[in-house]
């Protein structure tokens, strides 16, 4: 990455995009805004692992619970086929009507998210239910405890698609379900990767049914430190259909 700045530092061809837009911030007059290599390369950094890895990881969680639920599987693999109509292309509008799949994702999303808790914090003294939390004081958000809580979620460790109908959905507070976050900082991509993550399991169904190997781990042991991880890795079979 210290390379790929000094090669665009060196190019004279400036296109617009995000490792541009930073460096451009070194040419301001105002010093408080100038952004200097060590900010870049670590901003550049949580760029890749926040838009590429949280992606790869949710479609092997979602992978590995069709693995095990071959059920579940059959059923996203007959809504696939149903709306592609045979078809090898999918196209955008065909992804908006993969709602079984969807809810498949999100279950595996409530399961295992990729960031187990989220920090906040407050710009403002406030009080709520009784509690103060002080102006400048960092929040933590439990999201895997608020995922796996019993009384949001009956039998949380099951994975259970059906929970994430629109029916079961409207039932619950938006809070109770935060993969991306929710509200003004919540994840910038949500939307892409949400088509990103669709687009690669319904390719995979369309062509491969996922089978669990002789290593595969049920349950899996997580490691549970700043991204969630399978600490002994994912391992899948997969067979032509």
């Amino acid at each position: 990455m210290t390379q790929a700045i000094a090669n665009k530092k060196a190019d004279s061809n400036k296109n617009n995009d995000f490792l541009n837009i930073m460096l451009k911030t070194q040419d301001v007059e105002d010093e408080d805004k100038r952004l200097s290599n060590e900010v870049i390369l670590a901003n550049a950094i949580i760029f890749i692992l926040a838009g590429y890895d949280t992606v790869s990881t949710t479609i092997s969680w979602a992978a590995y619970e069709m693995a095990l639920h071959q059920d579940i599987q059959e059923k996203v693999y007959e809504e696939v086929m149903e709306v592609t109509d045979g078809e090898e292309e999918i196209t955008y509008e065909m992804l908006q009507k993969l709602t079984y799949l969807e809810s498949v994702i999100e279950e595996s999303q409530r399961l295992f998210p990729s960031a187990p808790r989220l920090e906040r914090q407050c710009t403002e003294t406030i009080t709520i239910e009784g509690i103060t939390i002080p102006k400048d004081a960092i929040v933590t958000i439990p999201v895997y405890g608020i995922h796996h809580d019993a009384d949001i979620y009956p039998d949380p460790e099951k994975f259970i698609p059906e929970r994430f109908s629109a029916e079961e959905k409207a039932k619950r507070n938006p809070y109770f379900f935060q993969p991306f976050g929710l509200g003004p900082r919540s994840c910038i991509a949500m939307r892409l990767a949400q088509v990103e993550v669709k687009l690669c399991l319904a390719k995979i169904i369309q062509k491969l049914r996922l089978l669990p190997s002789e290593k595969t781990e049920d349950p899996v042991t997580l490691i549970k430190t700043g991204q969630m991880h399978a600490k002994n890795g994912i391992y899948l079979k997969v067979q032509r259909r």
